[in-house]
């Protein structure tokens, strides 16, 4: 079990586990945004790239979108 905390304001709105090329080991990926009260419709978030490998889970890729 894995928990990681997002930056203010950011909440996951997306998980998928998957494969990626020739590694047979997970990898998880969660899509965020950003929440602001003002805006009905969030204008940015991240996209977070963990991997989990021999009982270990870590962030190998983060990239922010507008």
């Amino acid at each position: 079990l894995h928990a990681h905390t997002l930056l203010p304001n950011e909440n996951a709105l997306s998980l998928i586990s998957t494969n990626l090329g020739e590694d047979s080991t997970p990898y998880y990926i969660v899509g965020t945004a950003f929440v602001n009260g003002e805006d009905p419709e969030p204008k940015s978030g991240r996209i977070i790239v963990f991997h989990y490998n021999e009982g270990q889970t870590q962030q190998r890729c983060v990239m922010k979108l507008p």
